[in-house]
């Protein structure tokens, strides 16, 4: 029966996982099936005679028959050569013969007087991967003896959130290192993605020549983590990454794809050349070839205060990625600017869409008045004020005005639903004269000028759709707070529509 010993590592804080199925080769496999049981038949009596001894809460069994018994750690290292923990041994016996995995949390140190290398659970990041020396470093000792040569060796490693950026390269030295350590020892090391799924393009920064791709070992692991995202993400503003990376990246099963501006917010027309052109591929159908599922959109496009930005005219970058993706059913935007969220959405190559969400903020700049692009249809548009559009506003709200300009956009886009959750702050409301009254008097008063005048802001909505939807529901509420002299203040404004089509 072949010995064979795995590593594997699932969370941030197992250690790694070692099994083995017989370090020195027995008569015949059923012989050593046999002997394999009665070990494990004597160490499963061992563990339920101490662990009736020990039942404190949040306990695994393994943890507390590590730190009941020191010895046993020995006891289980001496029955195969490196098992480092127990539940799995328990819990699936028809794993034994074959590969028996097992987790645990703790007891570092006995593991390393057992011989078995310690350390946390095989998870890396782009800030993590000098800890690879360290795993080399502990499986060496025991690998590298005379007694584990011919011994097959696997090694399983969870990459999360892989970021490529422009000095992914150097980021990635230690990987090389890594797999070149694995290689010489006759180590087969298995790479997968963590369970979010998200691989990052970061071409936020700007540099004077983009590098190229990685190559050799360490570019089969990012092409193999990208053939398993689930989420692409490209961060932009500064330097598209180099044409090179075409020959990796490829994202079959991805049906998710962001856009994030990157710090600072900077200028839509930065954002827009960022985006590598190399993303842009379209087979015979007119779909993506490097992003062919993609059915949901995330963008953050036009946060900056200037809310009068348009997409510039040249390049068409991010028009032409989005015409691309011809399986689009969910489209969500944060933005500033009206003008941009349009034409994202008409630049859409599919006839219809299910959802539409937008992020709003202030000082939102209306649609021109005549525009004449082909929409797809919209089953649902959902409109809200967002955080990540409220520049040093304390409030998560808009104005009057801004409201009106997002009624605009659902007059010209025609959903089947809309729905607008909008908290309001207007210098109307902030600055109207109460005739000097105080305490309550005066706190009824504000909520009760602000109620009705954020109806009436309402009503000047719906005649703004009144040709094409119906208003299903309308709500209006105004709240205070207390100033600085503990008088009551207005504090914000709330306003909900819900509209359907006629």
């Amino acid at each position: 029966m072949e010995s064979d010993e795995r590593v594997a590592g699932s969370s941030a804080l197992d250690l790694p996982a070692i099994s083995n199925t017989g370090a020195s080769q027995p008569a015949s496999a059923a012989d050593g099936l046999r002997s394999l049981r009665d070990e494990l038949h004597r160490i499963a009596m061992l563990t339920e005679a101490i662990q009736s001894k020990f039942s404190a809460d949040g306990e695994s069994r393994a943890k507390r028959l590590l730190h009941c018994r020191p010895d046993v750690q020995c006891e289980l290292s001496a029955m195969a050569s490196g098992l480092a923990h127990i539940d799995a041994l328990l819990d699936r016996p028809k794993q034994v013969g074959t590969h028996v995995h097992s987790k645990h949390t703790s007891a570092q140190g006995g593991l390393t007087r057992c011989g078995v290398p310690s350390g946390g659970g095989w998870r890396i990041d782009g800030h993590s991967l000098g800890a690879l020396a360290d795993l080399s470093a502990a499986l060496n000792t025991i690998w590298s003896r005379q007694d584990r040569q011919g011994v097959k060796k696997t090694i399983e490693i969870t990459y999360e959130s892989p970021t490529i950026s422009h000095s992914f390269g150097d980021e990635t030295r230690p990987i090389h290192a890594f797999l070149d350590w694995a290689r010489r020892l006759g180590v087969t090391v298995e790479w997968q993605l963590d369970g979010f799924g998200m691989v990052t393009l970061d071409c936020s920064k700007r540099v004077p020549s983009a590098p190229p791709a990685v190559c050799g070992p360490v570019a089969d692991v990012i092409n193999k983590m990208a053939s398993q995202a689930q989420r692409v993400e490209i961060k932009c503003g500064g330097s598209p990454l180099h044409h090179t990376w075409r020959h990796l990246l490829s994202f079959p099963k991805a049906d998710e794809l962001r856009i994030e501006e990157g710090d600072g917010n900077p200028p839509i027309q930065r954002t827009v050349k960022s985006i590598p052109t190399w993303l842009l591929e379209v087979g015979q159908d007119g779909n993506n070839v490097r992003l062919p599922a993609i059915d949901t959109f995330w963008g953050e496009l036009g946060l900056s205060v200037d809310g009068r930005a348009h997409l510039p005219a040249r390049p068409r970058t991010l028009t032409r990625l989005l015409g691309s993706l011809r399986h689009l059913t969910f489209v969500e935007l944060s933005s500033a600017s009206l003008p941009i969220v349009y034409e994202c959405v008409s630049c859409t190559s599919v006839d219809k869409l299910d959802r539409v969400v937008l992020h709003v903020g202030p000082r939102m700049s209306a649609l021109p008045e005549h525009i004449s692009q082909k929409l797809p249809a919209v089953k649902y548009l959902s409109v809200e004020v967002s955080d990540a559009v409220m520049h040093d506003d304390v409030w998560r709200v808009v104005e009057g005005a801004d409201a009106l300009s997002i009624v605009g956009f659902v007059r010209q886009l025609r959903p089947h639903e809309a729905e607008l959750r909008l908290g309001i702050h207007d210098d109307a409301l902030a600055s109207h004269d109460y005739g000097g009254i105080g305490g309550d008097e005066l706190d009824e008063a504000i909520v009760e000028y602000g109620t009705t005048w954020t109806e009436a802001l309402g009503f000047q909505c719906f005649q703004q759709v009144m040709e094409t939807q119906h208003l299903t529901h309308a709500s209006a509420s105004c709240h205070t707070i207390e100033g600085e002299f503990g008088e009551p203040e207005f504090s914000h404004a709330d306003l909900h529509l819900v509209f359907v089509a006629k």
